[in-house]
């Protein structure tokens, strides 16, 4: 073990100074745990030994963090100062543990570390910490601050408040930084002053570099279903490579083997992209000596296995009848709005495709709850859900969409209502219906677009229908005009009771919001695993890590009760 000193004048550490000797020896059956041995020289060279593990070891662990920001992170031209960086996967989502490496005002070393847990998705997209990490300076119980014998009861560090560190990645290689360290204290016979702000102003950021001693390719996981794979692949070429402007990164296909390599669309030697695998097979990232699919490798990354996806087990069986080509299908990548709930919904690419329920008999009161994705329609207005009578004729009751507009009325009435909604969203469609001689109404609700307040939508009042019943429902694009496919989910009818509207957000079905639903929804996010409840929590069609912040944040400003 060396100790290195600032020098104030040369603006650099001084030579290292020997201070003793540490080893560490990996269990072999466990890469998460290792022994220790430190013998330190101001103890008459006793050696000493300590178990140690990953920090994330009794944690859940089928998410995955890229390890390509962990590791040590410098700011040019200051050497000695700089930060050890930490990120993995832990019960909540994911943690990050950041060791500051510095020196106090008389040049001795420090160090002080910031910890941040329950980040709902890990770098780049984990980057913004809002508020910064906090700094904490921790004091040895020792006396003199190093270790004298066994760690008994009493001898848990001493924390102070030391500061803030924040930081935001670029990429594997680059990222920026704000720091603001100061601790004034005694410990014993030390006593040590740290004042280190960068920028030196304390305004804006200083940019830092990540410590590559070689070339590397790291992916952010190793397996995945087909349909379902987005591969964060972050790279990183040694700059003291003389090729190291000229490398690229290809995609070879191991399994079937392919001859031909895929160079992937960054014309950068260090950087990130999330490359999207659509079909079976082992696949691996080769970092090319130069832009050419026959050049050396400088790094590849471990094989990524993508499965060929299951069978879908999607159905309409459950309606009477279909007309036209309604689709059940499972979510994809490729197809958004497709499922709000559960494994599968209903997509409508065209007018003339529903389904047909036929199980209402003869109904003087219905309700109804189904939801509804707007996709992105044009060119005129189409029936989304009609419920009639028998032999059909005018809907008894009648939603339609125009792309920007809900409109519903009744039979019996003259008025209709509006209801403004966007472009590509989930929204819950709540309908209440009654017949009745001038005492018959309609209600409607419409609720969603990441909002768990209802719309404005006042209830129709004073039907004439006393001998009206529904006996026949619709819904789909039924009839009318324009384009652009829609989505509908989670359809429930009854006849006394008002279906509920799905809790948004609460991915894991336990009828909470709580930070354990985010990391469902990342898990669903990289590895193709459906989540049994409601993933989508923004309700923009996509389950994406942007559901689990957005879960995350409802946890911690609204708890975990679902409206």
């Amino acid at each position: 073990m060396l100790k290195y000193t600032w020098n104030a004048g040369a603006a650099s550490a001084h030579a290292g100074e020997p201070v003793g000797e540490v080893s560490v020896r990996f269990l072999p059956d466990d890469p998460t745990r290792a022994v220790v041995s430190w013998q330190w020289n101001q103890q008459s060279n006793t050696v000493h030994n300590e178990c140690l593990q990953d920090f994330s070891r009794d944690n859940n662990r089928a998410a995955s963090a890229n390890a390509a920001f962990s590791g040590p992170w410098f700011e040019p031209g200051w050497p000695g100062y700089g930060y050890q960086v930490a990120i993995a996967p832990v019960q909540a989502g994911y943690s990050e543990i950041a060791s500051m490496t510095l020196y106090d005002t008389a040049g001795e070393p420090v160090w002080l570390q910031a910890q941040r847990t329950g980040l709902a998705a890990p770098p780049p997209t984990g980057a913004n910490l809002n508020p910064p990490m906090d700094l904490k300076y921790y004091i040895s119980p020792y006396a003199g601050g190093y270790p004298v014998g066994s760690c008994g009861a009493g001898c848990s560090p001493i924390e102070r408040s030391a500061g803030t560190l924040d930081r935001t990645f670029i990429n594997a290689a680059s990222a920026t930084a704000t720091l603001n360290a100061s601790y004034t204290g005694s410990t014993g016979t030390v006593n040590q002053t740290v004042s280190w702000r960068r920028p030196a102003s304390g305004v804006g950021t200083v940019a830092m570099a990540k410590l590559a001693a070689v070339s590397q390719v790291l992916v952010d996981r190793t397996g995945c279903v087909a349909g379902a794979c987005p591969v964060r692949v972050d790279f990183a070429a040694d700059p003291s490579d003389p090729y190291a402007p000229q490398a690229r990164v290809y995609r070879r296909q191991l399994e079937p083997v392919s001859s031909t390599l895929y160079r992937l669309p960054v014309n950068t030697s260090t950087g990130e992209y999330t490359d999207q695998l659509g079909s079976a097979g082992t696949f691996r990232y080769e970092l090319k000596q130069f832009d050419n699919p026959l050049a050396p490798d400088l790094a590849f990354s471990a094989d990524v296995t993508v499965s060929a996806a299951p069978p879908s087990t999607c159905s309409l069986d459950d309606w009477t009848t279909t007309v036209g080509s309604p689709v059940a299908a499972a979510p994809s990548i490729a197809i958004p709005g497709v499922r709000y709930a559960g494994d599968c919904g209903m997509q409508v690419l065209a007018v003339g495709s529903y389904v047909t329920d036929a199980r209402p008999q003869a109904e003087s009161n219905y309700n109804a709850r189904f939801f509804y994705y707007t996709g992105d329609r044009i060119g005129g207005s189409a029936d989304i859900f009609q419920a009639l009578a028998a032999g059909g004729g005018t809907p008894l009751i009648r939603v339609q969409h125009d792309g920007n507009v809900l409109t519903y009325s009744a039979k019996g009435s003259g008025t209709t209502r509006t209801v403004t909604v966007q472009d590509n969203k989930w929204y819950a469609i709540e309908l209440q219906w009654k017949s009745g001689a001038g005492t018959g109404s309609l209600g409607l609700r419409v609720t969603g677009a990441a909002s768990d307040s209802p719309l404005s939508t006042p209830t129709i009042t004073g039907l004439n229908n006393p001998t009206d019943r529904v006996e026949d429902v619709r819904l789909g694009l039924i009839s009318g005009f324009g384009t652009g496919a829609v989505g509908f989910d989670e359809f429930q009818a009854r006849r006394i009771t008002q279906p509920k509207r799905l809790c948004r957000g609460d991915a894991n079905n336990d009828g909470m919001r709580t930070i354990a639903d985010a990391t469902v929804i990342v898990h669903e996010f990289t590895s193709g695993v459906l989540a049994a409840g409601q993933p989508d929590c923004n309700e923009d069609g996509i389950v994406t890590t942007g559901d689990a912040v957005c879960v995350s944040a409802l946890f911690v400003n609204n708890g975990p009760v679902c409206p």
